[in-house]
């Protein structure tokens, strides 16, 4: 099978197809690279996207969806991962290095995409993406009324933008998302963010990413070595489409080999 119908977690519903050699390009285009993860994402999604069923939450003409600017990153991340499992299969495995200082062991971990959580769009987020991507927090401790928004493509270039100007920080990639606050105006959102109290960053992100949608990337790696339990991001990258380890797993490299 080439193709494969899917819905992603926005309710947005298409066909992938299998990936191409030529597809594996965009790893090795400077100028995406320059531009940013979110530029590399949608340039993917667009090739590997046949044809649309449904639009969801979405307003677009024609059956190529906005990638670059109003699709949710969400939804480019599973559209891409559904085309992987099409292509390799469901099967990953990635090389882990244990964090504990004394032990640096480096080891093989598997698990298999279709396990990974999906998180479906709120309804209320929905409607609210669809009117204008407009969200609305009020902090408890400051009293301050936050606006903010989803990660659309368009949000996405704004974050890649903020960590290329101010690192890589979690005060830059929540500051890439507020659109404004209450009563203020010419706000350094970094610095906002940077000054905040814990608890009110705390209910912010809280309500950020409840409001959000798509693959629950994180897990939990024992290291077989010292039994060290790290918390692990699945990403992509060129190894992720070009290695099929579905063979390395049938003979027994499974989960915490080293």
């Amino acid at each position: 099978m080439n193709v494969k119908e899917i819905e992603c977690p926005s309710g947005l519903k298409g066909v992938v197809r299998k990936l191409k050699v030529s597809d594996l390009d965009v790893f090795a285009d400077r100028n995406l690279m320059k531009r940013g993860g979110a530029a590399l994402e949608a340039e993917l999604a667009s090739r590997i996207w046949q044809e649309t069923v449904e639009r969801g939450p979405y307003v677009f003409d024609g059956s190529r969806p906005p990638w670059t600017t109003d699709i949710l990153q969400g939804d480019r991340f599973y559209a891409i991962m559904q085309a992987r499992i099409l292509t390799r299969g469901s099967d990953y495995e990635f090389d882990i290095t244990c964090d504990n200082p004394i032990c640096r062991n480096k080891f093989r971990w598997g698990l298999d995409l279709e396990d990974l959580p999906v998180v479906k769009l709120p309804d209320s987020s929905r409607e609210a993406l669809m009117a204008d991507n407009r969200f609305m927090t009020e902090l408890e401790a400051c009293g301050d009324k936050v606006f903010w928004a989803l990660p659309t493509g368009r949000i996405q270039k704004r974050i890649d933008k903020y960590v290329k100007q101010h690192g890589q920080s979690l005060s830059t990639v929540f500051a890439a998302r507020l659109l404004g606050i209450e009563g203020q105006e010419n706000v350094d959102f970094v610095g906002y963010m940077q000054d905040l109290d814990i608890g009110d960053f705390d209910q912010l992100a809280y309500e950020m990413e409840r409001a959000d949608c798509g693959v629950d990337t994180s897990i939990e790696v024992e290291c077989p070595s010292c039994a060290r339990l790290m918390e692990q991001e699945v990403g992509f990258g060129k190894d992720f489409f070009t290695r099929d380890f579905s063979r390395t797993r049938s003979q027994g490299t499974a989960r915490g080999q080293a």
